[in-house]
């Protein structure tokens, strides 16, 4: 059983608002509501209404310039930047390495990269990719569609015991 993310989530962050669409949204599991339903708990119980108007799922720091950031004053969600720069201490902090064992630097859009190309190569069509994404167009998800040699062997298989004789 597949959770809807409510409108408000998708707005957690000034970045994800050019990108997604008004009202746009997306299933998810029962694992990843868990963890935005202990998001929303957390934000409820470290600030008020008036600290959090818009009801942000990441608000901005009252604890950054001891809240008296442009951010924090105006009611804007966490920025970008200071949501990669939490992911980078926290990447240093618990020594999460790349496969070279230097210090893992995260880099926001890389999650929907990574998203992307994993639901083309589990076989999600290119056109309900580019509704997940909110892409305004096919040419925006081709950039996504590094098919993985796997997945093309399937593909192909697939279609050759459905009757498609190979010429090679």
């Amino acid at each position: 059983m597949k959770a809807v993310l409510p409108q408000i989530i998708i707005r957690f962050c000034h970045h994800l608002i050019i990108v997604f669409t008004l009202g746009h949204r997306i299933p998810i599991t029962k694992e990843v509501a868990q963890v935005i339903q202990a998001q929303r708990a957390w934000v409820n119980e470290q600030y008020d209404a008036g600290e959090n108007p818009h009801g942000w799922l990441f608000p901005t720091s009252k604890s950054y310039h001891h809240g008296t950031s442009r951010r924090f004053l105006c009611g804007d969600p966490l920025g970008a930047h200071g949501v990669q720069q939490r992911l980078n201490h926290l990447a240093d902090k618990y020594h999460i390495c790349d496969e070279q064992g230097n210090i893992f630097h995260f880099r926001l859009h890389a999650f929907r990269h990574t998203k992307a190309v994993e639901l083309i190569n589990n076989g999600m069509s290119l056109i309900l990719v580019q509704q997940w994404m909110a892409h305004a167009s096919p040419e925006m998800t081709l950039i996504y569609a590094k098919i993985l040699d796997e997945t093309m062997r399937q593909a192909w298989e697939m279609t050759v015991q459905q009757g498609c004789k190979s010429q090679h």
